[in-house]
This record gives structure tokens, C-alpha cells and sequence, in this order.
């Protein structure tokens, strides 16, 4: 059973890095367009 649950917060784990490394990227190009909107 302790098996089972780790290995469910580990795949948790990995989705949730996956999707902040998603929303990062998607921060960093909104930056990028207002900065070279700005030039």
C-alpha cells in the first residue's frame, strides 16, 4: 500500500513540474513580445 501511494505522488510530481515548465515558457514568451513590442 506505502508503494502504491508513493508511486502516485511521484507521478503527481511530475505532472505538476511539467505543467509549471509549461506556464514558465508561456510567461517568458509573453515577456519577449512586449519587449520586442517595445522596440
Amino acid at each position: 500500500m506505502k508503494a502504491y501511494f508513493i508511486a502516485i505522488l511521484t507521478l503527481f510530481t511530475c505532472i505538476a513540474t511539467v505543467v509549471r515548465a509549461q506556464q514558465m515558457s508561456e510567461l517568458e514568451n509573453r515577456i519577449d513580445s512586449l519587449l520586442n513590442g517595445k522596440k
